[in-house]
């Protein structure tokens, strides 16, 4: 029964050995994830250059919504306006402040 106890123990320290080296990676492995995440790190960095550069574009190309008008009101004559009020689609006592 000791001999079995021995084998398992040394087959379990064997396994956690393995387990070990696996988990620590190596200088050249770290050197290479450090690689990558510096080329996405510019490639990301040249990606956010060009969408302020996009966005730049549009705001002083006429994109922006400062320094438009709104539309004029057309002012309607006294027999449309009647209609309007007939149909519901205008309300007098609301535009002169009563409601």
């Amino acid at each position: 029964m000791t001999d079995e106890k021995k084998e398992t123990q040394e087959i379990q320290e064997e396994e956690k050995g393995k387990t070990e080296e696996k988990a620590t990676p190596t200088i050249k492995e770290t050197d290479e994830v450090a690689t990558r995440l510096k080329e996405e790190n510019d490639r990301r960095e040249d990606i956010l250059r060009r969408e302020e550069d996009l966005y730049a574009k549009r705001k002083l190309g006429g994109d922006a919504e400062a320094g438009q008008k709104a539309p004029e009101k057309v002012k309607l004559s006294d027999e449309e306006y009647a209609t309007q009020v007939e149909k519901g689609l205008a309300n007098p006592m609301k535009e002169d402040g009563f409601i």
